[in-house]
């Protein structure tokens, strides 16, 4: 597996993942502390869900998770 952080962005920290000819992109809110409500990985993965089947060129959300211990903080 090839794990990779995109080096631009403004907001959730953002990393592409490979395994062999399958990529995906993996996102989390940033380190430290945030605002209540602001990077609410679990309300992006549901809007993404809702529009990608109209909008083909929204991302499709494979899973969210909240568990913490996976990747420090929840993610999509």
């Amino acid at each position: 597996m090839e794990l990779q952080q995109f080096s631009t962005g403004y907001s959730n920290l953002t990393y592409q993942l490979k395994i062999g000819e399958w990529e995906a992109v993996l996102r989390r809110p940033p380190l430290g502390p945030v605002a209540p409500k602001a990077h609410d990985m679990k309300r992006e993965h549901h809007i993404l869900s809702s529009i990608n089947p109209y909008f083909q060129a929204a991302p499709e959300p494979i899973l969210f998770s909240d568990d913490e211990s996976v990747a420090g903080a929840p993610f999509s």
